[in-house]
């Protein structure tokens, strides 16, 4: 997301945004190359995202051969990528 001086962003408001949300999308990439995509259930505590998985879901499958992933909430216009493991 662009950072612009005209919108500043209101973290505060977005914290308590983002703590009402229940689901969000899990993108992970697999060995062969296809992105695999769950809709996943999700808490945030502090800076923390916890997803509950389920151990036969593809997109698990994807993040355990490569951990590098991303993590749209919905309602909220930015993309969080990390590194899971």
């Amino acid at each position: 997301m662009f950072a612009s001086s005209n919108y500043p962003p209101d973290l505060a408001a977005a914290d308590r945004f983002v703590a009402e949300m229940r689901h969000g999308t899990l993108i992970a990439c697999a060995a062969d190359g296809y992105p695999q995509v769950s809709i996943l259930p999700f808490v945030k505590t502090e800076d923390v995202i916890e997803l509950h998985c389920v151990q036969g879901d593809p997109t698990f499958d994807a993040v355990r051969a490569n951990p590098r992933v991303t993590f749209f909430r919905f309602g909220l216009p930015r993309l969080v990528t990390a590194q899971l493991g």
